[in-house]
């Protein structure tokens, strides 16, 4: 027979003795050359994975099946039927599409999978065994998942890196070619003197160029002058975590880039568009998130949907208003095991309550930095009627005791 050999690995998998490409070639040519087949050559595709749908992620193995199909060979070989797929919907689709145009699929280490398709018992025994690579696969993932969310607990970000840093043994260390680039950026425009049009004229002028040799775009330089990584905190799967890396920003810095950036916001005003209370209100009728809105450019309120029922609206003014009131209401132990920068810790020793910090602050990103790290993301209920009725607050804070004010505000 002419066959097409068929190797893949994912990053992962890449450093394990035995699954590398070079050992799948070695195997599948020597098996060739023992069965007296025709090798007709070997496609490879190195760091795809092989548990979500082929057609979306592996671009080589489709175009390997075409061929087949097309007649190039008789048949698909590979040393294990995981390197072929890791999910049974690719495993039935292209067996299908073989056995009709009467082409083979060949596991070199898995004979019971090399059965016809068409006689009952070697059709249920490949399903089971692709079943099993699949579960394999899931609850691979999930543990993935979970490790990736410890790390970021820890304040290891577990994600793709912005522009200005990169990974040297998996610590987070700042590029040398584009660290500085981005601190430059960030110091000038916080003087005030470009406009973010201007600042990108700028930014042609001086040549410079992305990872892909592009000049940078506006919309680039918008994302990079409002990443927050770049001043130590990052976000994973919803929720904010202030990262153990070397922040690339000061944040007062940060904080004028913010304010320079809604000032030349068009349309209605900046404090119009500026949602203190992003993220962090959920509604108690709908069970949903509560998202801010304007109404004709003017009325500004929180909102949540649900189809066919009237909107729960409350007026962004008044439900403001109520929580920062309550922080009158709310105190830190001084034993908070979340972690904090040091600015923020020796504020909460010294202050009686949360209120007073906040009343202190001197911009709107800062205060609703505040909020965030007293409450959970969606930690404050608000009833039909926009009253409080509960807040969840992130370990360290708590509410007076005897205070019976709490969700009444």
């Amino acid at each position: 027979m002419r066959l097409i050999g068929y190797c893949r690995v994912s990053d992962k998998e890449q450093a394990v003795t035995g699954f590398s490409i070079e050992a799948q070639q070695e195997n599948i040519t020597e098996w060739c050359e023992a069965e007296k087949h025709h090798l007709v050559r070997i496609f490879v595709e190195p760091g795809r994975s092989g548990s979500k749908p082929s057609r979306q992620t592996r671009p080589t193995f489709e175009h390997t099946i075409n061929l087949i199909l097309a007649g190039a060979a008789d048949g698909l070989v590979v040393k294990w039927m995981d390197r072929f797929a890791r999910n049974v919907e690719d495993f039935l689709r292209v067996r299908s599409y073989f056995y009709q145009a009467g082409k083979q699929l060949i596991s070199i280490s898995e004979p019971l999978l090399n059965g016809d398709p068409s006689d009952p018992v070697a059709r249920y025994i490949s399903v089971a065994i692709m079943n099993a690579y699949q579960l394999q696969a899931e609850l691979t993932g999930v543990k993935s998942a979970q490790g990736r969310e410890r790390r970021a607990r820890q304040g290891e970000y577990p994600g793709i890196l912005p522009l200005g840093y990169k990974r040297l043994d998996r610590e987070i260390t700042i590029d040398p070619d584009y660290g500085p680039m981005i601190i430059s950026g960030f110091r000038e425009f916080a003087q005030g003197c470009y406009t973010l049009d201007s600042w990108v004229e700028e930014s042609h002028r001086r040549g410079h160029l992305t990872p892909g040799g592009k000049p940078f775009s506006k919309s680039f330089w918008h994302r990079i002058f409002r990443n927050r990584f770049y001043v130590g905190y990052f976000t994973w799967t919803g929720e904010e975590y202030l990262g153990n890396y070397e922040p690339l920003i000061d944040r007062d810095i940060f904080d004028r880039v913010q304010e320079i950036l809604d000032s030349h916001s068009t349309g209605t005003s900046a404090r119009k568009q500026f949602w203190l209370l992003s993220g962090l209100l959920w509604s108690d009728v709908y069970a949903t998130l509560m998202t801010g809105n304007l109404a004709k450019g003017q009325y500004a309120y929180y909102r949540a949907i649900s189809p066919g029922q009237s909107e729960h609206t409350v007026r962004a003014d008044e439900i403001e208003e109520r929580v920062i009131a309550q922080l009158s209401h709310i105190t830190w132990d001084g034993e908070n095991p979340y972690m904090l920068p040091e600015h923020w810790r020796l504020a909460f020793r010294v202050a009686e309550n949360m209120r007073q910090i906040f009343e202190s602050l001197e911009t709107e990103q800062q205060r609703r930095e505040l909020l965030r790290l007293i409450f959970f993301q969606r930690g404050i209920r608000v009833a039909a009627s926009g009253r409080v009725v509960e807040v969840s607050l992130r370990p360290g804070f708590k509410i007076k005791e005897n205070n019976h004010a709490m969700g009444r505000a």
